[in-house]
């Protein structure tokens, strides 16, 4: 076998070997991660529709906690979700401001094709998200309402 053959071949080898041994650590990761709520499309972090009742089922089920236990986490993971939401209605107007410049720095770096073509891409997540600039308008599927905009009357209270 000649020596770029061989090459060739331990490269292949020790390249498929990365790919597998990086998926098989992501996935031992993720399954040891509290992100696996995420990985399910919910958030614990945020106030998604369901969120609650599905941390509730996957704790009582798992560490087989009584009805009475059940009560008082539905309880903890509700304040939770209201201090989580507070806490993002604070800081959105800093997170917005940082993202603004953020797209403004990366605007004068670029052509004038390549900031076309970069609005156009926002335009499109904009599409997904709302807003106008790239910049979202309104609650987001968390209920955090957008920049400069006050919360929606039916929004709950922030918890002290």
């Amino acid at each position: 076998m000649n020596s770029k053959l061989k090459a060739g071949l331990i490269l292949s080898v020790v390249f498929a070997l990365g790919i597998l041994v990086g998926f098989l650590a992501e996935r031992l990761l993720l399954n040891q991660s509290p992100l696996r709520f995420q990985r399910a499309g919910l958030d614990p972090f945020r106030m998604e529709k369901g969120v609650v009742e599905h941390i509730e089922q996957r704790v009582t089920k798992r560490y087989n906690l009584t009805s009475e236990q059940a009560v008082q986490l539905r309880e903890i993971l509700e304040d939770t979700q209201l201090k989580y939401n507070a806490f993002f209605q604070e800081t959105r107007p800093t997170f917005d401001r940082i993202r603004r410049g953020q797209r403004e720095a990366i605007r004068e770096i670029m052509t004038p094709e390549q900031i076309e073509a970069f609005d156009e891409w926002l335009g499109e997540r904009r599409g997904r998200h709302g807003g106008r600039n790239g910049e979202r308008r309104g609650p987001n599927r968390h209920g955090v309402p957008g920049p400069d905009e006050p919360p929606p009357p039916d929004a709950p209270k922030p918890a002290n």
